[in-house]
């Protein structure tokens, strides 16, 4: 992917697009004659707007590109056709050039061959950015390992395009967090407000996102009006809601909170209800009941577990799925719940050094892609609720698991392929950037986080050219 620029990553469907192939190096630069090239195009789906009868199967799934469909122009190949149906649609293409070699001849003749490909959308989805993120991180402000501003800008050396800091029943570290990077990095990498939610009495975990303000300050600074508050909960739960074994208290309490999270503009998510450590946290009646009521935005369906724990998220996309069946909808996230970012062994192996320490569990693992207008909160917020988010889970950063929408899991796969990587490569100098000057404070260094970010935003457009 590194030896062919591939732009725009997204066409409308049904309509006329132009594709642009640039090479990167000369050594893989075009021929000069278009018949030295050979193109046969694929789409996924086997619909093709020029002939819906053509009849592509798995054992003839391809179809040389007509000339009249590309050209060369600038060193640039340049197809322009109609891309049909929502689909990927991958061309593969061939060509052979002379490179003088007079040392070694026999060498001078290259084969090349690589495989572009572009996503066709229908309008709704075509009109909306993919955005990389996770909700439920930890710092050392509660139980995690690190300073919360080396943890965002560790999130943004693996390209994340936000992150929210949500230390248990503190708020602030996340505000903390937003209010020293302010004007301090890179524009298109967001930081929001976060905290995870604890209650008084309720064992149930809550993510609270981007909300104006913390709901465990509010429990905290009037205790009595919270169980007052509560009390009348319960007083409306119906009898016909209610599950036997779950304590109402709790349910009410749980309710509580997604309403105080969702009036302060927030995004109310429901953690990992089969966390379990010698016994599930959460009593199975409880779980049921929550899931019952629906009173939550998004339901965290991916995360927090190392791989001994694989059967709670096992568990929690089953739950999804039956809940689903029974006509119970609710959007999905993925998050890392993660406590650290770095893993280092104090007897290190010849592939570790103090200079190069792995991720730690948990960090990349889970988190959450967001197809919206913009990277805001308000965008964000609303387009989870709108079911345009997938929870991706890729333990150890290896052969991801989407879970969503189908339409939305089919485009985030080629997403995690052919764009994502290419902005991690990217964001990468810019979380290193962010790191030395975390450690050194030399202002020289946001100079070039500011040069960079227009490179970043530039590559961002020519993916996505919608806006």
């Amino acid at each position: 992917m590194n030896w062919f620029d591939v732009y725009p990553k997204s066409v409308l469907s049904g309509k006329e697009s132009i594709v642009k192939i640039r090479p990167r190096y000369a050594d893989r630069r075009f021929p000069a004659e278009k018949i030295a090239i050979k193109i046969t195009y694929h789409p996924h789906d086997c619909v093709a707007a020029d002939d819906p009868e053509k009849g592509f199967n798995w054992t003839k799934a391809n179809s040389i590109l007509p000339e009249s469909m590309w050209e060369l122009s600038n060193g640039e190949l340049i197809i322009k056709m109609v891309f049909a149906g929502e689909q990927e649609h991958r061309f593969c293409i061939e060509f052979e050039f002379e490179e003088m070699n007079e040392a070694y001849p026999v060498y001078a003749k290259k084969i090349v061959k690589f495989a572009a490909a572009v996503y066709s959308l229908k309008e709704d989805l075509y009109s909306l950015r993919p955005y990389k993120g996770d909700f439920h991180i930890h710092s050392f402000k509660s139980d995690g390992q690190a300073d919360p501003r080396y943890v965002a800008a560790r999130y943004r050396e693996e390209g994340f395009d936000f992150a929210a800091i949500s230390d248990h029943k503190q708020y602030q570290p996340s505000l903390d967090t937003i209010s020293f990077w302010e004007g301090k990095k890179c524009a298109g990498f967001k930081l929001y407000p976060g905290e995870e939610v604890h209650t008084p009495d309720n064992s149930v975990h809550i993510i609270n996102f981007a909300a104006e303000k913390s709901i465990n300050t509010m429990y905290r600074e009037d205790e009595e009006a919270y169980r007052r508050e509560v009390a009348g909960y319960m007083k409306n739960i119906p009898e016909e809601d209610r599950i036997e074994g779950a304590d109402p208290f709790e349910v009410a309490a749980s309710e509580w909170a997604f309403d105080k999270i969702r009036e302060n503009g927030g995004l109310a998510v429901y953690c990992h209800p089969y966390w379990k450590t010698y016994t599930n946290v959460l009593p199975e009646a409880l779980v049921s009941n929550i899931f019952k009521r629906r009173k939550f935005d998004a339901f965290e369906l991916i995360g927090g577990f190392h791989n001994f724990e694989y059967e709670s998220n096992n568990f929690q996309v089953i739950r999804w799925m039956e809940e689903r069946l029974k006509g119970n909808h609710f959007p999905v996230i993925g998050a890392s719940d993660s406590h650290g970012t770095d893993s280092f062994d104090a007897t290190p192996t010849p592939r570790q050094s103090y200079a190069e320490p792995g991720n730690t569990q948990l960090f990349c693992w889970y988190y959450t892609v967001i197809f919206a207008e913009e990277n805001t909160a308000e965008s964000l917020v609303e387009n989870v609720k709108k079911f345009h988010s997938v929870a991706v889970c890729a333990e150890d950063e290896k052969y991801p698991h989407v879970y969503g929408d189908f339409r939305l899991v089919k485009y985030t796969q080629f997403l995690l392929r052919e764009y994502f990587p290419l902005l991690k490569q990217r964001c990468k100098v810019e979380g290193l950037l962010m790191q030395d000057y975390l450690a050194t404070g030399d202002r020289l260094l946001l100079n070039a986080l500011k040069e960079l970010d227009q490179n970043t935003i530039t590559f961002c457009n020519k993916c996505f050219p919608c806006k």
